[in-house]
């Protein structure tokens, strides 16, 4: 019985152990089941970011493209004052590539005296232009014939597209030309597919025999030299993620890369890849996707792109510098023809073609992608975009815009600029005390507007200030024309003396009062004609006799018409007035002029002709519009006026420099030559130069001299 006591005693003692284990589990779930849903909260939050970012990624906007400033297109016809060396300059700047049997478009073949040129597809606003192929043929120093080589038949006209000017560019300047899948061709694909990623098609996002291989070959190797990484994750990893290195991006490029997979097409995964993939940097400008580096490399479309070139640049895919073929060609063509050996191995060549696009030289074009034509005119244009739109529109979304630009004319101005002021520099040589003077040039189409050419400065690296439009100087004897236009005016005005081309002034030293002062004007060289006629004082830039005519017509008249004809503001009426004692810009002198030219109607000039969208929508189009300043009569005389200026008067050094066309203008100068200007216009074109320093130190030249 003791013994049972004993056995009954020592049986709770046995139970301890078996009471305790449920409560030790108990404690155990109580703690992990908060972690188990915080790392559930976390994984859901994780896959729904991730979720959100391959969506935005696919189906939104996927890149910030930069807008592209396109000049006035190019025309030919018959008759038109062009050389075939002309042309062929600026087809190259085109990009078109010269032939020897052209075989698509962007080429050109040369048969002098003919050009055959493979005109491109190009979408203007409202309208698309399909590409054709025609032949230009010249004479000595014009065109003499355009013919459609398709059709067969002559034709009246034809556009080259649009030059580009310049772009605007995000920070990051990424230059990148969409292509869609079905552009690209399969060889193309096929050797990005066979160097990146064999099994594309058989895997879900992840290779794991890729990167069993790629371990395996790397620690053989004692270093980094393959990568596992399938096309699916190294879109993830260049369209979704930071480049930092980590665990942690390792597995979210992993995760992200199944997801992708789940979700869309192979079609849809290589679109996206081909376009984003970075191949190469030309100076600060960096080249994404195939569509920019076909253009880059070899100067055509994607489509047209050979199995040796498709070759080429998918063997950059993996370093761009390392295998740039412009720093090191003998390392580029190996790579290339790896990827040809990677072709032929995997089916997608024979061995015929793989041995005859392995014999192919390495042939890579050279394009300055960096260009900025007008750097003055994108200055200016961009201010003018900007009051209507944000810079995330100008510089991400992809808007072509339309300009007025003529380049030829604009690279006649930068040159003409150029040699004026080295001509000026060294005139002028120990005078000039160091400085180096300054100029600028703008010319417009005076019946529209369109800004033709525009020129701020010398040497736009050195000197952003854009002198066209920024810079106020006093115009001096360029504002006479306006005293005279207002004194003819007279006859179209109620109540005012009527001054005629034959109304006599005195052109004799005289003090004038004006306001409790007296002033005392001098012509130059203290020459005085005596008893003048409008057209003469114009025409000889008598000092003393504008004043009279414009005391005649009353200084507060003049005043009005300076800021009717085109000056921003209107200036103080006052005697120094009618000798061109105001400040205004190029551009405003240019307005002025430009009214003079177009038979009393005002034109405002603009560059901007239309903005449009990538999908081909118009943001907004130019429309032309014009005021009346000047009766047409008054307008004519004045421009018979200065006709004389150039035969008579003081621009007669334009006939001596070999100047022939009938051309009106005026030249001017201030105290002590501190502005030399010039304006002339012929029917269709106007410009105004302005030559001075930027300090205002005197050059000591007139007009007519600088």
């Amino acid at each position: 019985m003791a013994q049972r006591r004993r056995r009954r005693r020592r049986l709770p003692r046995r139970s301890r152990p078996i009471r305790w284990l449920p409560s030790r589990a108990v404690r155990l779930s109580v703690l992990l089941t908060p972690l188990a849903l915080i790392g559930l909260v976390v994984s859901i939050y994780t896959y729904v970011q991730f979720s959100q970012m391959i969506t935005l990624g696919f189906e939104g906007q996927r890149w910030s493209l930069s807008s592209k400033i396109y000049a006035e297109p190019e025309s030919l016809y018959p008759g038109l004052p062009l050389r075939l060396d002309d042309l062929q300059a600026s087809l190259e700047r085109l990009g078109y590539r010269s032939v020897s049997a052209i075989s698509g478009q962007g080429q050109y073949r040369l048969n002098a005296p003919h050009v055959e040129v493979a005109l491109r597809d190009f979408q203007y606003p409202y309208r698309r232009e399909p590409g054709r192929t025609v032949r230009v043929t010249f004479g000595r120093t014009t065109v003499r014939e355009i013919r459609d080589l398709r059709r067969d038949r002559a034709i009246a006209a034809i556009d080259l597209e649009p030059q580009l000017v310049s772009e605007f560019f995000t920070p990051e300047r990424e230059k990148r030309r969409l292509v869609k899948l079905a552009e690209i061709p399969p060889h193309l694909v096929h050797a990005a597919i066979a160097i990146e990623d064999r099994r594309f098609y058989s895997h879900r996002g992840l290779d794991w025999l890729g990167i069993l291989r790629a371990f395996y070959r790397n620690l053989r190797a004692g270093g980094m030299v393959e990568g596992g990484s399938t096309i699916t994750q190294q879109l993830v990893k260049n369209f979704f993620l930071t480049p930092t290195r980590s665990v942690w991006r390792k597995a979210a490029e992993m995760l992200m890369a199944v997801m992708v997979e789940r979700r869309y097409s192979k079609a849809a995964i290589l679109e996206l890849y081909l376009n984003e993939i970075y191949l190469g940097q030309r100076g600060s400008i960096s080249i994404n996707g195939i569509g920019e580096a076909a253009r880059l490399y070899f100067r055509k479309e994607v489509r047209d792109l050979t199995v040796a070139e498709a070759a080429l640049l998918a063997g950059l895919i993996r370093a761009p510098h390392v295998y740039s073929p412009y720093k090191y060609p003998e390392r580029a063509l190996e790579r290339r023809n790896r990827v040809l050996a990677a072709m032929w191995e995997q089916g997608y060549l024979s061995l015929e073609q793989f041995e005859r696009e392995r014999r192919t030289p390495l042939r890579v074009e050279t394009i300055t992608l960096e260009i900025n034509r007008a750097p003055y005119f994108v200055d200016f244009l961009r201010e003018q975009l900007l009051q209507r739109y944000s810079l995330e529109d100008l510089t991400g979304n992809n808007l072509t815009i339309f300009t007025s630009l003529d380049l030829r004319l604009q690279e006649a101005a930068q040159r003409a600029l150029e040699a004026g002021l080295a001509r000026l520099d060294k005139s002028l040589g120990k005078a000039a005390e160091g400085r180096e003077a300054q100029g600028a040039l703008i010319a417009i189409q005076p019946q529209t507007g369109f800004i033709r050419a525009f020129v701020g400065g010398r040497h736009y690296a050195t000197s952003q200030f854009n002198r066209v439009s920024q810079a106020r100087r006093q115009v001096g004897s360029t504002f006479k024309p306006i005293v005279y236009a207002a004194a003819l005016e007279s006859a179209f005005r109620r109540n005012s003396q009527v001054t005629t081309a034959a109304t006599l002034v005195d052109d004799t030293p005289t003090t004038f009062a004006y306001d409790g002062q007296r002033w005392s004007p001098r012509n130059y060289g203290d020459r005085y004609l005596g008893w003048v006629r409008p057209r003469t004082a114009l025409e000889r830039s008598l000092n003393v006799a504008t004043v009279k005519y414009a005391e005649r017509t009353g200084f507060d008249t003049v005043a009005r018409y300076a800021q009717r004809m085109g000056l921003q503001d209107k200036p103080a009426p006052h005697p120094s007035l009618a000798l061109g004692a105001v400040e205004a810009t190029p551009l405003e002198v240019a307005q002025v002029y430009a009214v003079l030219a177009n038979h009393g109607l005002r034109a405002a000039p603009f560059s901007i002709k239309e903005v449009m969208t990538a999908d081909g929508r118009v943001l907004e189009k130019h429309h032309l519009g014009v005021e009346e300043a000047l009766h047409p009569a008054t307008a004519y005389v004045i421009t018979d006026f200065l006709t004389g200026v150039f035969e008579r008067g003081t621009a007669r050094s334009a006939r001596r420099a070999g100047f022939h066309w009938k051309a009106a203008g005026k030249t001017g100068t201030t105290d002590e030559g501190r502005d030399a200007w010039f304006a002339g216009y012929t029917p269709d074109l106007l410009a105004v130069v302005w030559v001075g320093y930027d300090d205002n130190h005197p050059m000591g030249l007139t007009g007519a001299q600088a």
